[in-house]
Parts: structure tokens; sequence; C-alpha cells
């Protein structure tokens, strides 16, 4: 989702939308917090499969964030 915000933010094969950009920046920031809140459990139960799911998504994107805290889900097992 990060890497489609970039393309939107710097008009690379699509039309130049700052505002789309931005909104697929949100949403990925939304999504890696709900994936944190999940793993530790904050305002839900602790689910570490949706967690990894959701971490597994954004690495195999290239998030470098997303791979710590897979690493870190691995060391809480």
């Amino acid at each position: 989702m990060v890497a489609l915000a970039e393309l939107y933010e710097d008009g690379l094969g699509v039309k130049l939308d700052k505002n789309k950009a931005m909104k697929l920046y949100r949403t990925a920031a939304d999504r890696a917090t709900r994936s944190d809140k999940t793993r530790d459990g904050e305002g839900t139960e602790v689910d570490l499969g949706k967690a990894r799911y959701w971490f597994e998504r954004a690495a195999a994107k290239g998030h470098q964030k997303a791979r710590q805290n897979l690493a870190g889900l691995d060391a809480r097992v």
C-alpha cells in the first residue's frame, strides 16, 4: 500500500494525486497500528495469528518495521 501511495505521490505510472497518496499512507499506517494492537492485545484479545497475517503482508511489500515485528513475534513463541 505504501508503494502504491508513493506512485501517486510522485505521479509514476499514474496521474499525480497527492490526496490519494495521503489516503493510502493513512490506510497503511492504520493497518500497521491494528497489527501492533492485535499483537499486544490493546482494545482487543491478543491474536498473534492475525498480527502475523498483517505483518507478513506488509513485510512482503518491503516494509522493514513489519519484518522486525515478525522477528519479535517469533521471539515470543
